[in-house]
């Protein structure tokens, strides 16, 4: 190869392998596995000419190398890495037919590690202190694939299940770009990979999608076959938006933990007739109060209107022209923020948010709620168009007082016999033997 490109991502693979050989536009893409697995390569492989069409086309950079190799390896120490044109994958990566029918558990390995092609190979973190633009690109790369070959609800479960991944983790006191460490395998965590990619998601929803490819095109060209870090993706977003990116970097990117909001919703305030009142308030006990761009979305006899607010200041306190008490008030409306957040909604909010309010978290929300409290509603999940909320129900009804509801019992048998995805078919099966009585 006569690129030029960072000396730790030199790889060299020997071994016992059968090679099953794909193409994309002319350049080989290849799967090297034991022989054993060789009728399922292209199963477990086979997306990968199709993700780089998708990620050159979305990044406006075609995929920089002469060819594309995949490999597995035992007893690798690591998920997988990045080697420049030839990823190493741990033996988790394989799985037989049978395994497929239940979709392909290392897809989203399979687009991260491809991801870095562009984030980690084609530009490099400067040092392990800007890990982020390596891991954090590729960490988000896997909410991009879901959200283009699978849709946005799996793509936004991915994202909760990453976000919940960070809260947990007990990182909120490490910055996103760290000086200072132990030892560099310590920025190889739920900071640099989890966060990061949720602080990739809120920064799409505030330039939006075209400034936001279009600001990954202007990095990664301005600083091809170089290092880069976190300054140079400011100075990129800088130049192709014309905005002041400072802020976002400065508490984000340079800052540690995460807002804690609890928010408030108030109707018939005296002396404020036909308004609503939304009150935000900061509650994390470090002393920094967070700048959050956030949509909200007020819901009055089934219609709505957006309003997009700045949350800047450790209590905030909004109002709403209203022609009626709203059903629902609907803060982060597209929820994009990383945050922990209380809520004082009621009944019929949930319930006129699981009507109106269609995002995946919206509706996930409303089912949890629906289940905690023991409400019928909760079996309207079993109706979803999302197969992962039809899954989530039949685990949450199971624990209510109409887990043997005659109606529940039927549609969960539906679900059972007809459902398009076996997971849930497999959930509704288990959910009839134990919950459905001597015919099942």
């Amino acid at each position: 190869m006569d690129l030029p490109h960072a000396p730790y991502l030199f790889f060299m693979g020997v071994g016992d392998y059968s090679i099953t050989k794909d193409s994309y536009k002319g350049k080989e893409v290849s799967y090297y596995v034991e022989k054993k697995y060789a009728p399922y390569a292209r199963g477990i492989f086979g997306n990968t000419p199709e993700m780089m069409k998708f990620f050159s086309e979305k990044l406006g950079v075609e995929y920089p190398w002469a060819k594309y190799a995949q490999i597995v390896g035992r007893d690798y120490v690591s998920g997988a890495m990045e080697n420049t044109t030839a990823t190493l994958h741990q033996e988790s990566a394989y799985q037989t037919s049978r395994q497929l029918l239940d979709g392909n558990g290392w897809e989203e390995t399979i687009a991260h590690e491809l991801f870095h092609q562009w984030f980690g190979d084609l530009v490099t973190a400067e040092s392990w202190s800007n890990l982020t633009v390596n891991e954090s690109f590729a960490n988000y790369s896997e909410y991009l694939w879901d959200e283009y070959k699978y849709g946005k609800d799996m793509a936004d479960e991915h994202n909760m299940e990453d976000m919940q991944g960070y809260l947990m983790s007990g990182s909120d006191k490490k910055d996103l770009v760290r000086f200072h460490y132990a030892d560099k395998e310590d920025m190889f965590d739920a900071v640099s990979y989890n966060k990061g990619g949720r602080i990739l998601h809120m920064l799409r929803n505030i330039v939006g999608d075209e400034a936001f490819f279009a600001s990954l095109n202007n990095y990664l060209t301005t600083n091809k076959f170089k290092a880069g870090e976190a300054g140079q993706l400011r100075l990129a977003f800088e130049e192709t938006t014309g905005k002041d990116m400072n802020w976002f970097w400065n508490q984000w990117y340079y800052g540690s933990g995460h807002p804690k909001l609890s928010i408030n919703y108030n109707y018939n305030i005296p002396g404020l007739p036909g308004v609503a009142e939304m009150i935000v308030k900061q509650t994390q006990t470090t002393g920094k109060v967070f700048t959050l761009p956030v949509a909200v979305d007020v819901y009055v006899a089934g219609n709505r209107t957006r309003y997009n607010i700045t949350v800047d200041d450790k209590v905030d306190t909004f109002y709403f022209n209203v022609a009626s008490k709203p059903e629902l008030i609907n803060f982060d409306a597209d929820k994009i923020l990383l945050a922990e957040k209380t809520e004082n909604k009621v009944d019929e909010n949930y319930i006129a948010q699981w009507k109106y309010a269609r995002n995946y978290i919206d509706r996930r929300e409303a089912l949890d709620y629906f289940a905690k409290k023991s409400m019928p509603e909760i079996a309207k999940g079993l109706k979803d168009k999302y197969a992962g909320l039809r899954q989530f129900t039949i685990q949450r009804i199971g624990n209510t007082p109409y887990k043997t509801d005659a109606v529940v019992i039927a549609d969960i048998e539906s679900i059972a016999r007809a459902d398009k995805d076996n997971k849930t078919k497999a959930a509704a099966i288990n959910y009839l033997v134990k919950n459905g009585g001597d015919k099942y």
